[in-house]
């Protein structure tokens, strides 16, 4: 059968979102995780993006403003 997608893609080489060489870490337990991860696959912390607006006290204001409540599953 062929191979429908092709090669894999080479390993990302660059920076991440938060300017950095290696991928963004979990602050509670150190986990690698995904760049674009809410949570954190070992602890179920959040991450990234969401934890630094959680920490800012901003994260109910980003989500009221991408999610719609019509159609969210919560």
């Amino acid at each position: 059968m062929p191979d429908l997608y092709g090669p894999d893609p080479e390993p990302y080489e660059g920076e991440y979102w938060d300017g950095h060489d290696d991928p963004p870490a979990c602050d509670a337990c150190g986990t690698p995780h995904g760049e674009w991860d809410r949570y954190c696959d070992n602890c179920g912390a959040l991450v990234g993006m969401y934890a630094r607006l959680k920490a800012e006290g901003q994260l109910e204001a980003y989500l009221a403003q991408v999610v719609d409540p019509a159609t969210a599953p919560f």
